[in-house]
């Protein structure tokens, strides 16, 4: 299925040193640097890439009650031996809302967990495995039902003056919030169990369930500060692990049970290494089946792939721990990650460039969203929230993939000579798609040569037969949007193909923007956007 990666339009950023004046009472004026000294010193200070933050940590968003850190092993514990612990141990009130989670059954479960002075929602995390969820209320931690979980909507406000005045804009950020992080959302705001955003101003309202709504408070504080690459929602512990990952190790295992040789390199590793036994048993793999290998001196992720490739197994990060699990499951464990590209990305061209880049170059183009569902779960998106900005949702494999890729365009512009930005030319003649409803398109069609540089258009189907004029503008028709729910007609768009100067086509996104919304203060903030856009990139 063909499909296009939506991202908003990056002004060109010029950059430029002036010579420092000189002064009458100094013997001489330093002598002006010349165009490729000064390209190579603009250079070198935009290659300067922060490092920090590395993650925004889950612990610093929950509510202080489940942030607080524990120590504590269960061992065939039911649930409700772990609601007892909390509540006598970590002082938390709990309360198990029954009629949703199946009494029966789940009363029956057994736990197998422990926290290492770690967080408690770690745990409380963890106990999706029985398909609960939590939610804190009044000072009382809830659990409940993963299905009725996902139908308990509430509504935050988040004020993003900030975000706005950095060189956000309200349909990225919407785009950037429903496109990364997964739930279940509906932009026509019709649906009573899928969530919705809406802005008043520089408030943005978000209806959401209560897991969604943490993930989007970790979304908007890697906007607000984010490094070479920030984890928009990730313990601190797993860059711990991650580092152990890197350790080496040596290991000589001759016909030992797995799950004996994993629990072995656990305690030699001194790491949190487990087994998903749900998922593992569900798809059909016995933990007690031998395993031989013998290795020197390689690093622990070497190693745990020797162990487990055999068993279509591989290691995971999640809440906290190095998880074991079917290489089926690892596949749909998606996380999001914001990167900073201002070095790399100036403009819009460099931005699809980029774009397309790692599209292709790291887990190729099928691991991407090229359907028609912009938020399908099983596929990764990159967004351009602001020029210099990329959020992505993806495996943790192929964000791996995206970084040495970054960082490896990044050594190579070191080496590379100075060269013209692209795109600065204002008279340049330039050829731009832009996507809207059909009906809208097929009024601008005649009516945009009226309201933007008259005269300078050849379109004889309207009575401007001018060949000598750059301007022309054809009309196709585009992919409808659709919507999840199955009541809601398609909506017919099509695209603007227009070709002018570069500086009428300023003239005209702003045209575009004033037709779409309006002039204040009727302007509504989104509505076009959230249909489609304009002067976007496409594949």
């Amino acid at each position: 299925m063909s499909r296009f990666v939506r991202v908003p339009l990056c002004l060109a950023l010029l950059f430029g040193l002036a010579p420092l004046p000189a002064f009458a009472d100094e013997p001489a004026a330093q002598p002006p640097l010349d165009a490729a000294a000064e390209a190579e010193k603009k250079k070198a200070e935009l290659l300067i890439v922060p490092d920090e933050p590395k993650t925004v940590d889950p612990a610093t968003i929950v509510p202080e009650l489940v942030a607080r850190k524990g120590t504590v092993a269960f061992e065939s514990a039911s649930l409700l031996d772990v609601a007892t612990w909390l509540r006598e141990e970590m002082q938390i009130p709990v309360m198990f809302e029954q009629q949703t989670i199946g009494f029966s059954l789940e009363f029956g479960a057994t736990v197998n967990d422990r926290l290492d002075d770690a967080p408690v929602y770690q745990l409380l995390d963890r106990l999706a495995l029985h398909k609960l969820r939590w939610h804190i209320e009044d000072g009382v931690v809830y659990l409940v039902g993963e299905a009725e979980a996902g139908k308990r909507l509430v509504t935050t406000s988040y004020n993003l003056g900030d975000l706005l005045d950095a060189g956000y804009d309200p349909d990225s950020l919407s785009r950037t919030i429903t496109y990364t992080i997964r739930g279940k959302w509906d932009a026509s705001g019709k649906s009573s169990d899928a969530g919705s955003l809406v802005w008043l101003g520089d408030v943005l309202f978000v209806r959401q369930t209560h897991e969604v709504q943490r993930q989007v408070v970790g979304l908007l504080q890697a906007l607000r500060k984010h490094g070479r690459r920030t984890w928009v929602y990730d313990p601190l512990e797993h860059e711990r692990l991650r580092t152990r990952l890197e350790e080496r190790v040596s290991v000589d295992f001759a016909k030992v049970p797995l799950d004996q040789a994993i629990r072995d390199l656990a305690e030699k590793s001194e790491v949190d290494l487990r087994f998903d036994r749900h998922s593992v048993e569900k798809h059909g793999n016995s933990l007690r089946s031998p395993v031989t290998l013998q290795l020197t001196d390689q690093k622990l992720h070497t190693v745990l792939r020797g162990l487990l490739r055999d068993f279509q197994l591989t290691v995971i990060l999640e809440n906290g721990i190095l998880s074991i699990t079917p290489n089926q499951e690892a596949e749909k464990q998606y996380k999001t990650a914001a990167y900073y590209v201002n070095d790399l990305c100036q403009t819009e061209e460099e931005t699809i460039a980029l774009m397309q880049a790692i599209s292709q170059q790291t887990a190729g183009d099928a691991a991407w969203n090229r359907g028609t569902d912009d938020k399908n779960p099983d596929f990764g998106v990159i967004v351009f929230a602001r020029v210099g900005t990329m959020v992505i949702r993806q495996r943790e494999t192929v964000h791996e993939q995206i970084l040495a890729l970054l960082e490896n365009y990044r050594a190579a512009l070191r080496q590379s000579k100075p060269r013209q930005i692209p795109g600065s030319d204002p008279k340049e003649v330039i050829t731009r798609y832009y996507r809207m409803h059909a009906d809208m398109a097929a009024a601008l069609l005649s009516t945009l040569p009226v309201l933007v540089e008259p005269g300078s258009w050849h379109m004889p189907a309207i009575g401007l037969d001018q060949p000598e004029q750059p301007g022309t503008i054809l009309s196709v028709a585009s992919r409808p949007e659709i919507y999840e729910d199955a009541n809601t007609p398609e909506i017919p768009h099509a695209v603007l193909i227009i070709k002018h100067r570069r500086e009428v086509h300023d003239e005209i996104i702003q045209v575009l923007q004033r037709v779409s919304e309006g002039d204040e203060p009727f302007e509504t903030h989104g509505n076009f956007g959230q249909q489609g856009g304009f002067g976007q990139g496409f594949f």
